[in-house]
């Protein structure tokens, strides 16, 4: 095994290489002038490459092309872009590749990536009822309704499901609040429904030593919107 008997490092996985990238589906919240940045960074182990570059486009169509220097030191080199999306009815996609003289190599792909506004719902079972049977691309959550599983960290569309929650639904009202801004405002919207049918008030309270316990109501939810990154 020469890679054990000389000491040869292991280059890393493929996703290993990036320090941030969207995950499939992401949901940026807009920023200053209705926009936000998606940060896609990380180091490039292989070598004989002199540049890096991302392909960005909106609804299939290239709207920007970034590219940078590759400088190599310690066996790496180091990259960092950050394209702007709007906040609109459009999805966006980044396509990362590696340049030298004589090949193109393509190393990352993200799409259905969106900008828009969050809004959390919480509450019983008037707040999770989901019965409503429609959905689409623009119509966004994160993990799952009340969810305990602390791997339960996907983008998702809003679930069709008829049920009291448990999966990727936001919940008639989410729903209908997800339509009625985005046929208004024409943007996406990112709903974290919290709620649970057949709950007190008091089984809401925050678990003021663990306020991220997944066992509570308040923990779960607060789980989820720190790990989609949307929290502010």
């Amino acid at each position: 095994n020469l890679p054990k008997k000389y000491a040869i490092p292991a280059h890393p996985a493929p996703d290993r290489i990036y320090t941030a990238i969207p995950k499939h589906l992401k949901f940026f919240p807009r920023e200053w002038e209705d926009s936000a940045a998606v940060k896609i960074s990380g180091n490039i182990y292989d070598a004989g490459f002199d540049s890096i570059y991302v392909e960005c486009k909106k609804d299939g169509a290239i709207f920007r092309r970034l590219s940078m220097p590759l400088k190599y030191q310690d066996g790496k080199a180091g990259f960092s872009f950050a394209p702007r999306i709007h906040a609109e009815l459009s999805e966006y996609s980044f396509l990362l590749s590696l340049k030298s003289q004589i090949e193109d190599k393509r190393i990352g792909f993200r799409d259905s990536i969106v900008c828009g506004d969050v809004y959390l719902i919480n509450g019983q079972s008037n707040s999770i009822a989901n019965n409503l049977g429609y959905t689409n691309e623009f119509f966004r959550t994160y993990g799952h309704n009340f969810s305990q599983n602390p791997g339960d960290t996907l983008w998702e569309i809003a679930s069709t499901d008829v049920s009291f929650g448990g999966g990727a639904q936001a919940g008639s009202i989410g729903v209908r609040l997800q339509e009625l801004i985005g046929n208004t405002y024409h943007i996406p919207v990112c709903i974290i429904n919290g709620g649970v049918g057949g709950t007190s008030i008091s089984l809401h309270q925050r678990d003021k030593l663990n306020p991220e316990n997944l066992n509570t109501i308040y923990g779960a939810m607060l789980y989820r919107v720190n790990r989609s990154g949307l929290a502010r």
